[in-house]
């Protein structure tokens, strides 16, 4: 970045090189998605980017904590600084304007138009104290109330941005991970584009998301973790099955970039589900773990269901009603684990055999000939 305020400038070299093959897709001509783009990828916002925050850019006169610091001056921040709207200068709104219009304009100009680019705020307030990042909110998963106004006000600055430029809303998504849609209300009501929830496994969240999703238009996802790698990689399968058939349409495995040495030690001590790892020591860029297989075979049963249920004009409940009838799915969240735990989801396992089946029969029904609905005899009287 050169400049700052609405006078900014993105300086593009350095961001073509790195990410450029990935949306054109000529990072993968070498293999079977030959020139097909990356699917979707995060744009680089957050509170310090791309100006960052300090007491010019952000009125909080109170003190500044750094790594180390204790919790109770992020307790005096909450209690007496302006709204975020207010508090945030006019050089900071307009350099984040002017950035967001470069994306735009910049991708335009590139022919990059099939990789949805989501604007995402992931920040923890509590990591300016334990890692010494600039962030004074927590937008990942809010929590208390200034940090759902925080969310709130970056989502519509960018839908503003965005409808003011006229870009596509399908390409250039808002998107915010929440634990906590219970508390949502109406916050993000007609701004947020796709929301990605933490724990989609209890009753109550699926009628929560199935009512925003009415309401509002957001599209649902959900994010959490995978089986353990000493369990069978079914779990996953399930996962996957039960997230689309209570209403979800995706599911984003959390913390999936592992270390070297979990090719020797698996998941222990790598901070998550190691399913993508180096392959120096093979001569590979990366290695993938055999988990990624159970997401494939998740997604091709869940494409399955989704033919099935156009084909014959079926709800998602109608069809969740008939595979429960022929497996069985079920999910419990681990002893004691909070709301922003994305590994607490816990679910069955199937055999094999019964996933065999279960894809056996979903074809079957999709290739038998359309059942005729019976004429009522009403309408036989009638003629």
């Amino acid at each position: 970045l050169e400049g700052e305020g609405k006078d900014i400038k993105v300086i593009w070299d350095e961001y073509d090189k790195q990410y450029g093959p990935l949306l054109d897709g000529s990072a993968f001509k070498d293999n079977r998605r030959a020139g097909v783009p990356i699917e979707c990828m995060y744009l680089p916002f957050d509170d310090s980017w791309p100006t960052p925050l300090s007491k010019q850019t952000y009125n909080y006169q109170g003190p500044w904590p750094g790594k180390g610091d204790g919790r109770d001056l992020l307790v005096r921040q909450v209690l007496e600084a302006p709204y975020i709207g207010d508090a945030l200068s006019q050089d900071y709104k307009d350099a984040w304007l002017s950035v967001q219009r470069q994306f735009i304009e910049h991708f335009g100009a590139k022919g990059w138009d099939d990789t949805e680019m989501q604007c995402f705020y992931g920040g923890k307030k509590t990591h300016r104290i334990d890692h010494g990042s600039n962030m004074w909110w927590t937008t990942d998963e809010p929590y208390h109330w200034e940090d759902w106004l925080a969310l709130d006000f970056f989502v519509r600055l960018w839908a503003t941005g965005r409808d003011r430029l006229g870009a596509n809303p399908k390409q250039w998504v808002s998107r915010a991970d929440i634990s906590r849609p219970n508390w949502q209300n109406d916050v993000f009501d007609g701004t947020l584009d796709t929301e990605y929830i933490g724990g989609f496994n209890s009753p109550a969240t699926y009628r929560r998301c199935r009512i925003l999703e009415q309401d509002t238009g957001v599209k649902i996802m959900a994010y959490g973790g995978v089986n353990a790698d000493n369990t069978s990689n079914t779990q996953s399968v399930v996962m996957l099955m039960n997230v689309w058939l209570h209403g979800a349409n995706g599911h984003l495995p959390w913390q999936t970039h592992g270390p070297d040495k979990a090719l020797d030690v698996n998941d222990t001590g790598t901070g998550g589900s190691a399913l993508l790892v180096p392959g120096t020591r093979f001569g590979l860029p990366v290695v993938g773990d055999m988990r990624l297989k159970a997401f494939r075979d998740g997604q091709q049963i869940i494409e399955y269901m989704a033919i099935l249920a156009k084909k014959r004009d079926l709800t998602r409940e109608q069809v969740r009603a008939m595979v429960l009838e022929a497996v069985k799915v079920e999910t419990s969240r681990k002893a004691g684990a909070g709301a922003d735990d994305a590994d607490a989801m816990r679910f069955s396992s199937l055999r094999p055999w019964q996933l065999a089946q279960l894809r056996e029969k979903l074809a079957e029904l999709i290739v038998a000939p359309p059942v005729s609905k019976p004429t009522s005899t009403h309408a036989q009287s009638s003629k």
